[in-house]
């Protein structure tokens, strides 16, 4: 694989969709920060992180940001399912979702997968959603440290 110790990717605002997964699939285990901000991401490809996550290929990701992508509900349960169905604890210390229409079900969700206490590590946490005159964030209170989510 010619990226073995790539540490960083920044893929926002790339208008990626369903084919973020044949991506996700060559995603190096050196990754660190995965930035996939801004782009039209829904279930299907979150199911397809979902897998990386469950078989332990990113063991060094500290960081992931996949907000302002339509993940709804659905997207997000598949992405704590990932989290927390790793085979080991991941070094996750940043986990990003603003204004991901993630809704109570899917950060319902989110607090399950947090409680495999798979991701010991994580220090900011930012599932927001935006009120409805799209004024400001509005934490659903779990947010541990939510920065940049306004």
């Amino acid at each position: 694989m010619p990226f073995t110790s790539l540490k960083t990717l920044c893929l926002a605002n790339c208008d990626l969709s369903e084919e973020a997964v044949a991506i996700f699939h060559q995603l190096p285990a050196s990754l660190e920060h995965l930035n996939l901000s801004g782009n039209r991401l829904r279930s299907a490809s979150m199911e397809g992180l979902c897998l990386v996550l469950s078989f332990g290929w990113l063991p060094a990701l500290l960081s992931l940001d996949v907000s302002n992508n339509p993940l709804g509900p659905s997207g997000v349960r598949a992405l704590a399912k990932g989290l927390s169905s790793s085979p080991q604890p991941l070094p996750l210390q940043s986990l990003k979702l603003a204004r991901t229409k993630a809704k109570a079900e899917g950060i319902e969700a989110l607090c399950n997968a947090l409680k495999a206490k798979k991701t010991t590590a994580l220090q900011t946490l930012c599932p927001c959603r935006e009120r409805n005159d799209g004024s400001r964030c509005e934490t659903l209170g779990i947010c541990t440290q939510c920065r940049g989510c306004a």
